[in-house]
């Protein structure tokens, strides 16, 4: 395992040794977990890791449920440590945002019960930022079909086509309500002290950590579906699962939904 990080480095450095202890770190737990000395649920369709020397890795989210730290402690001290030195520089530059991905660390659990929550996320822009952001992918796939037909392969003409369909969609459109479909997962934390109370938390990438001697885990019964999910408000346009509304249209219907008109 990397030693734990020391003296202060810049940011851009500081990231890379951070995602490298992480990388050692959830391939370490991987391991324990073919072992048979954890128990790894993986909640994302990629049910691995990709951890790479060179460039960036990919994490998927997942639960792991250890006895205890073992072997693990130095590391999860290791990665803090860094992590600390990252939110200091961050600070300095004045930058925003976390630009980390941290594992959530739970210790002294007995039952975790996850629930899968089918919800939608979206984000709010011009109808020019939008129709940017498709023409920008047309282009792509037509410089993408003229290599595939160059080199006697079929293309991906329907793709084409449904951009063209949505910028066509979208042309007179002031401002745009995109949304898409996404799976959250919520894990109530169960004490070991049964009269301490429990804790609802998210699982986000690369995943809760939960330790405890015999730790458990169970599933809710059926997944939950979220009341922004009432709006039935047809789209404008759709391309590759991202659905595109006019937003004063989205909103009337937002609000009509939530007061049940």
């Amino acid at each position: 395992m990397t030693t734990a990080y020391s003296g202060e480095r810049p940011l851009e450095r500081a990231l890379a040794h951070y995602h490298r202890l992480l990388g050692e770190l959830l391939t370490a737990l991987v391991e324990d977990g073919d072992a048979g000395e954890a128990e790894i649920v993986w909640l994302d369709d990629l049910q691995r890791h990709v951890i790479r020397g060179e460039g960036q890795n990919e994490y998927a989210r997942a639960v792991y449920l250890l006895k205890d730290l073992g072997r693990h402690e130095e590391a999860f001290t290791a990665l803090a440590g860094v992590q600390r030195e990252v939110e200091r520089l961050c600070a300095e530059l004045g930058e925003g945002g976390d630009p980390l991905v941290t594992p959530d660390l739970r210790v002294g659990l007995r039952h975790v019960r996850l629930q899968k929550v089918d919800t939608f996320v979206g984000t709010t822009m011009t109808g020019a930022a939008a129709r940017g952001g498709l023409a920008q992918a047309r282009n792509r796939l037509a410089r993408d079909l003229a290599a595939e037909k160059a080199a006697g392969m079929s293309g991906r003409l329907e793709l084409l086509a449904e951009a063209e369909r949505a910028l066509e969609a979208l042309r007179d459109v002031e401002n745009v309500r995109v949304r898409w479909p996404y799976t959250r997962y919520h894990a109530v934390l169960h004490p070991l002290d049964e009269e301490l109370p429990s804790e609802r938390v998210y699982v986000t990438k690369p995943g809760l950590v939960a330790v405890g001697p015999g730790v458990t885990l169970s599933w809710a019964d059926a997944p939950r579906r979220r009341r922004s999910d009432r709006v039935t408000l047809a789209p404008l346009a759709e391309y590759q699962g991202r659905l595109y509304f006019d937003l004063l249209e989205w909103e009337a219907a937002r609000e009509a939904a939530r007061s049940g008109g």
